[in-house]
């Protein structure tokens, strides 16, 4: 696995071109080995060599993400929710109104309900997601229902945003019951429905250089948000790059309680 991604991202920084410059890291969603060792700690751990792959790729590498969550008592899962709110929510109009919920058709199909941001965006949102068990028009419903209750509250302000490797099989025609059938795909966005998992993961990767924090603890079970992720220094010129972007950015301020 650690070749096959050194091969990987030797072919991204072939097709960069001048661009090349700019890449900083490679982040990693590692599907891991998952343990229960008892009835309170959990093991994850992941099949990828970061200090090999380092080496390999002369980048900066991000991974062991869940690894944080579960650390703080999370269970490591879901970890999507933040970077879906950040790139999918309405923030455009002044006083936002517009709910959106994706649709992520991929290993997993999932859906999350994704409140429009105040603007301010200094708390973490009140995202909503769960499993969808099968397609169609009484599973996407039966989901939503279950789990939002205010779901018939914001139907008429709703988008539905379908993304996932296996966007293509989905039939607009299950969700007739949404009033005016807003249905877009994340191409609307810029971001290939068909790669929404890697940008997930460039996203968790971006947020662990911007020391932003992206497990919601009311998601995972965790005790607290973290930053997510372990940094594996590139060779030397790479690295000093990324503590240089790191020194420069500036997180926004932090509450006291979060600090503790």
């Amino acid at each position: 696995l650690t070749d096959l991604s050194s091969q990987l991202i030797w072919r991204l920084k072939a097709h960069a071109g001048k661009a090349v410059e700019h890449v900083l890291a490679v982040a990693l969603l590692d599907p891991g080995i998952w343990m229960n060792l008892d009835d309170t700690r959990r093991y994850v751990g992941g099949f990828c060599a970061p200090d090999a792959l380092a080496e390999k790729c002369s980048l900066t590498v991000i991974d062991s993400v869940p690894a944080r969550d579960v650390a703080v008592g999370g269970n490591g899962s879901p970890l999507e929710p933040l970077p879906f709110w950040y790139l999918f929510a309405e923030r455009e109009a002044e006083i936002s109104k517009t709910h959106r919920i994706v649709i992520c058709l991929d290993d997993r199909d999932r859906w999350f309900h994704l409140p429009p941001s105040d603007g301010l965006d200094h708390d973490l949102p009140d995202v909503r997601c769960g499993n969808l068990i099968s397609r169609g028009q009484q599973s996407i419903r039966n989901a939503l229902e279950s789990s939002l209750p205010q779901l018939g509250e914001i139907l008429e302000n709703v988008e539905l945003i379908v993304t996932g490797k296996h966007f293509a099989k989905f039939n607009p025609e299950e969700c007739d019951w949404i009033p005016h059938k807003q249905i877009t795909t994340s191409g609307k966005f810029d971001i290939d429905p068909e790669a929404m998992m890697p940008t997930v993961a460039a996203m968790l990767g971006i947020a662990h250089l911007d020391q932003l924090p992206m497990n919601l603890p009311q998601l995972t079970g965790a005790d607290a948000p973290r930053i997510l992720g372990r940094i594996t220094p590139g060779k030397p010129s790479n690295w000093r790059r990324v503590l240089l972007n790191m020194s420069d950015h500036r997180p926004p301020t932090m509450k006291l309680r979060d600090a503790i």
